[in-house]
């Protein structure tokens, strides 16, 4: 028997509390809460960084698209020049056995850009267009 007064000591280790069912359920929830808010910060940092990805690769296809039209403009521009020469115009008149020749003077009409003086007539239908 212990007759002792004075300081009563527990023995260590857990000191048992009362068991309250709605603070550990709120715990657990504030718990819960916590990991939803740091999934969704990891979640939205995720997703914004594959849209980042996605879109530097979308324009570096654009960037590349770009090159490459500006190179088939430069070829097709030199092959427009190369068409217009009078010698490939001359290989095609010759190639395709074409009988040109000059057009005689009743079939060709000479058009006034600027209004001819007073004096001189001109055909109406000609001068209103």
């Amino acid at each position: 028997m212990n007759i002792q007064s004075g300081n009563f000591r527990r023995p260590a280790g857990r000191v048992k509390k009362n068991f309250n069912f709605a603070e550990k359920l709120v715990s657990a929830v504030k718990l819960v809460l916590l990991f939803l808010a740091v999934g969704a910060i990891v979640n939205g940092y995720i997703y914004l960084n594959q849209r980042i990805s996605e879109s530097v690769r979308a324009t570096r296809l654009s960037v590349r698209e770009a090159e490459l039209a500006d190179r088939e403009i430069e070829s097709l521009s030199l092959e427009n020049e190369r068409l217009k020469r009078w010698p490939h115009i001359k290989a095609q008149i010759t190639r395709l056995k074409l009988d040109l020749r000059f057009p005689e003077p009743r079939q060709v009409r000479h058009l006034a850009i600027i209004p001819p003086p007073s004096g001189v007539a001109v055909d109406s239908a000609i001068a209103s267009r």
